[in-house]
């Protein structure tokens, strides 16, 4: 069977990240389910406002960490745990927004998708949480 060119290839030249963590590893586990269950509820009741904040279009049903954790420290060291479980960064969005939001950092999401910051900051804003960078 004929191979794509090595510049086709995925991740070809980059060096295999040997530091895969697990969901549960991070911290996504059946305790993460009920904590964002709740907050969601929560929010949502709090605001009255069910619509993913970055999109607008479509109900929330997941939250976002606005600052990813993964990007403070590294996994299982207290600043990442510290961050991954602050009420106050967690924004309520749609499973798309969250997967293109992914673990962008404020400044690249300020250039890669600018609406998608603008309302970020707006969101923090309320919140009294400066977070423009």
């Amino acid at each position: 069977m004929p191979q794509a060119p090595k510049s086709h290839r995925a991740h070809a030249g980059k060096p295999r990240d040997t530091r895969r963590y697990g969901a549960a590893e991070r911290g996504y586990d059946g305790q993460w389910t009920k904590d964002k269950t709740a907050a969601l509820k929560q929010m949502v009741a709090e605001s009255g406002d069910p619509f993913c904040r970055y999109c607008r279009r479509e109900v929330a049903k997941t939250l976002d960490h606005a600052v990813p954790p993964s990007r403070v420290g590294p996994v299982g060291s207290a600043r990442y745990w510290e961050q991954f479980s602050d009420r106050l960064y967690w924004i309520p969005s749609c499973m798309r927004c969250n997967s293109d939001k992914g673990d962008r950092t404020v400044s690249e999401l300020k250039r890669e998708r600018p609406v998608m910051y603008a309302r970020l900051v707006a969101v923090m804003r309320e919140r009294g949480v400066m977070i423009e960078r």
